[in-house]
């Protein structure tokens, strides 16, 4: 399906996994599915999600949803939930929902107990401790990241506070194609951090772009290079 560009995000396959700290090819398979072979026998495993841009000569983009959507799942992966329960919970959430990225939705955060409880209850060899346990860490592993998120009055996510809502670096895919900026001044955190790499300190930074000192520290501090997950 061919979707609007507008004020959606687009973000190229490394500057995804840049961005939601998870490797290139780990974004790519969620994107696009993969082939593997189990038991002497190929299998294909589908995408995580339909990603909502379609692809130009072969190439693939990631939208601000599609973000969003990679940073719950890995959330919950590092939590030690199962892809078959990741997968069955999302798909239910869809039908409830119609909404192809129920991960990063107020709904979810309100409705997600009945609907991971109701998937896990298919699991008839656990006990009922072992489903409230299993329940717990799935709600719960999310939170954190949560907390980095602004809905907007349809229950989606609208802006991502990756350094927290505190803070003064903002992904918002209405503002530069949702590229990380500086909240206030809306200048682009990667021309913040050229000036300093030309040998600028952050005063003379902030004056020339017309932001604040704290704009240009918290950009410098978000831009710093992480470990990437495999």
């Amino acid at each position: 399906m061919t979707v609007s560009t507008l004020h959606i995000g687009i973000y190229s396959i490394p500057e995804a996994a840049r961005l939601t700290g998870l490797g290139e090819s780990r974004v790519r398979r969620w994107l696009t599915g993969y082939s593997y072979t189990a038991a002497g026998a190929k299998r294909k495993a589908r995408p995580v999600w339909s990603g909502q841009l379609a692809p130009v000569r072969g190439r693939r983009a990631v939208s601000f949803r599609d973000l969003i959507e990679m940073k719950f799942v890995d959330a919950f992966l590092r939590a030690g939930v199962s892809w078959k329960t990741i997968r069955d919970v999302q798909e239910l959430a869809r039908g409830q929902f119609h909404f192809d990225h129920p991960f990063s939705t107020n709904r979810f955060r309100n409705d997600g107990r009945h609907l991971v409880m109701t998937v896990l209850q298919g699991d008839h060899q656990a006990s009922l401790f072992d489903l409230a346990t299993r329940q717990q860490s799935f709600l719960e592993a999310a939170d954190p990241f949560r907390e980095e998120l602004e809905m907007n009055e349809h229950d989606a996510v609208c802006r991502w506070w990756p350094m927290g809502r505190q803070r003064y670096v903002v992904l918002d895919p209405t503002r530069m194609g949702g590229r990380p900026i500086a909240a206030r001044s809306g200048v682009p955190v990667e021309v913040l951090v050229g000036a300093a790499a030309a040998g600028l300190a952050p005063d003379d930074i902030a004056a020339t772009y017309d932001c604040q000192v704290e704009e240009v520290t918290d950009a410098l501090a978000f831009a710093a290079p992480t470990e990437v997950a495999p």
